[in-house]
């Protein structure tokens, strides 16, 4: 796994993966709704979502927390800053999994502080009956 979250792969391991990937959504497909990009909405909807409730929360358990950029900073290049992105809170997740305050830093990601609103957030046409 990469600093910022993300992962790499040996090129030794590109073919077994490509395959992989292609097995795994050819078995699990993946709405259509998933694949699109995020329209303005959607990305206002996050970082909304992120200042308000993500960061906080981070703080409350412990974590020092970078400020954010301004919204229309942010909506003007959305993928150039995303929180969990930041290399001093990846190293305090770490930190905080080694000392035993976590469990694990996805869990903590998913259960304690969830980095995403949720379908109904992002997705509300999706969402309603």
């Amino acid at each position: 796994m990469d600093p910022d979250g993300s992962f790499s792969i040996h090129r030794s391991q590109q073919q077994q993966f490509d395959l992989d990937r292609y097995v795994c959504i050819a078995s699990y497909p993946i709405g259509e709704i998933y694949l699109e990009p995020y329209d303005r909405g959607q990305w206002e909807a996050l970082y909304d979502y992120w200042v308000a409730e993500f960061l906080p929360c981070l703080a409350s358990n412990g974590f020092e927390v970078a400020d954010p950029p301004t919204k229309e900073t942010f909506l003007a290049a959305p993928e150039a800053w995303h929180p969990v992105g930041d290399r001093g809170l990846r190293d305090q997740l770490s930190a905080a999994e080694a000392q035993g305050r976590i469990s694990s830093s996805n869990e903590f990601l998913a259960e304690v502080c969830s980095v995403s609103p949720g379908e109904s957030v992002l997705y509300p046409e999706q969402s309603t009956p």
